[in-house]
């Protein structure tokens, strides 16, 4: 007469015990996936990052280098051009002149909305038209937190637009420093990469222009 065991052993397992383990299997598979696409969106989200800063600092080190190189900087055709654009001159003087206005875009219906262009114009008056332009960083979200792009200060670090909103030659007079805040997820994926430069402006004397008017 077979015992219950060797019953047991040559009738295989009972649907119950199968059930068993493929549940086990499959919590088991479930969890190793989950935990690998967790990963994956955690790499994707660090390139995405690592990219998006790559952008905004090559575009940021383009707009240095003209500003460095101005000779000289413009007044504003607008006071409200404060923050989101400023113009300079490039080129020997007298010689060649090189007009450019970086622009900060914040019309929603422009196809460049949130992104800050360099635009070569045709001078250097408020009338001036754009002969060229490229966009060096899209996707600039200052204007969803109401941040200025460009901050301007004189020899005394006092803040040109603060002090003297209505007077637009103080920025062409005045600075000597402007300081550059762009908050951008030019890679989508990652929270608004910030990035903030300050740059001196080498062709100006220590203290402005003499007739500066703060």
């Amino acid at each position: 007469m077979a015992t219950a065991t060797e019953a047991r052993g040559e009738g295989g397992f009972t649907l119950v015990e199968v059930s068993v383990v493929l549940t086990t299997m499959l919590v088991i598979v479930a969890s190793f996936l989950g935990a690998l696409n967790s990963l994956t969106n955690t790499g994707l989200r660090i390139q995405a990052l690592v990219n998006n800063q790559e952008t905004v600092r090559f575009g940021l080190d383009r707009l240095q280098r003209d500003l460095r190189a101005a000779n000289p900087v413009d007044a504003p055709s607008t006071t409200s051009e404060y923050g989101n654009a400023i113009r300079i001159e490039l080129g020997p003087n007298p010689g060649t002149r090189v007009y450019i206005r970086w622009f900060y875009d914040r019309t929603p219906t422009s196809s460049t909305y949130e992104s800050l262009l360099r635009q070569v114009m045709s001078g250097n008056v408020a009338n001036a038209t754009v002969i060229s332009q490229v966009a060096v960083i899209t996707r600039v979200r200052n204007v969803e937190t109401n941040t200025a792009l460009f901050t301007y200060y004189d020899s005394g670090g006092n803040d040109l637009v603060a002090g003297n909103p209505t007077t637009p030659a103080n920025v062409a007079n005045c600075a000597i420093r402007v300081h550059v805040q762009v908050d951008s997820d030019a890679q989508p994926g990652p929270q608004p990469f910030s990035e903030n430069i300050d740059v001196e402006l080498r062709n100006r004397l220590p203290g402005g222009i003499i007739g500066c008017a703060t």
